[in-house]
């Protein structure tokens, strides 16, 4: 025994399992040598039960934590969580360089960001990198699972430097409802013809024009078309979130030129559907003519 070299501190070292207890594995270094590890040092969480993961003969890896040598006995205390951390690192940073999405769950918060657990590793999800529509939800995320993508998995100084994204998720969801807006958008246009008379809702007004909002496109309804009578200003008779019925007067490309003028009977046909020949009417001279009158 006084000739053989005991592992050192820090040593990777390769043993057989001797005795599984329930709390403690003892394997065979060589020499007659044993090391221990214990349940807490095994893997993390610690196995309630070292007997249902791990059976007499099986070869463990282990890392030296500490070597107390005597006279007839020593102890040599192991570790697999050093490897374990190493193995499930490299399987992070081959998720990273895939950029495969994965659920991690959110921890907590602070001023810059979310830290997040995934698979005992904690990462950092700066704000800069989250959906905006989820900034005002961050208390309803704590302990729930998280879809993320690994920004940046290295080690600096000896520390883990984490830093998770939601940035390539949220931005091919936009890309995404842009891309169905714009097909819902055409598909209603192509569905829209010279002619039609269709029902929308006033969504902007302009000092000469007002834009009317159908389900996905809009169209202009010039002030010129909004009635037979003159008006100064638009807003004096449409506001923002009117209902009105217009009729299409000219599709181009993907403008739709509106009239609500074309629904309205025009003043002459009005009058003739009031007043008969042989009436007697009043009206305000607003014209003189070589040959008579204009009358209003």
């Amino acid at each position: 025994m006084s000739d053989f070299i005991f592992p050192k501190v820090g040593q990777i070292i390769e043993g057989e399992v001797f005795m599984v207890k329930k709390e403690v594995v003892i394997i065979t270094l060589g020499a007659a040598t044993e090391g221990t590890i214990y349940a807490e040092h095994f893997d993390q969480p610690a196995p309630a039960d070292l007997r249902k993961v791990v059976k007499v003969g099986q070869k463990v890896r282990a890392k030296v934590t500490s070597v107390s040598e005597g006279d007839d006995s020593s102890v040599i205390l192991l570790s697999r969580l050093p490897l374990l951390q190493e193995e499930r690192l490299a399987k992070i940073k081959e998720i990273a360089d895939s950029q495969k999405r994965v659920d991690a769950i959110v921890k907590g918060s602070n001023a810059k960001g979310l830290t997040l657990d995934y698979e005992g590793f904690e990462f950092f999800l700066p704000f800069t990198l989250l959906d905006f529509e989820l900034k005002d939800k961050i208390d309803s995320l704590v302990n729930k699972p998280l879809t993320v993508v690994f920004e940046e998995v290295k080690k600096e100084n000896k520390r883990l430097k984490l830093i998770a994204s939601r940035k390539p998720i949220f931005e091919e969801e936009r890309s995404r409802q842009q891309e169905l807006r714009q097909q819902q958008r055409q598909d209603e246009l192509d569905n829209i013809h010279t002619g039609d008379v269709i029902e929308g809702v006033v969504d902007v007004i302009e000092p000469h024009a007002a834009f009317i909002k159908f389900n996905h496109v809009s169209g202009m309804l010039r002030i010129s078309q909004v009635s037979h009578h003159r008006i100064d200003k638009i807003d004096d008779v449409l506001k923002k979130g009117d209902k009105v019925t217009v009729k299409v007067i000219k599709k181009e490309g993907n403008r739709l030129d509106l009239s609500i003028k074309a629904l309205l009977p025009t003043p002459f046909a009005q009058f003739k559907s009031e007043h008969k020949v042989g009436d007697r009417v009043k009206g305000v001279v607003v014209s003189k003519l070589p040959f008579g009158v204009i009358l209003e």
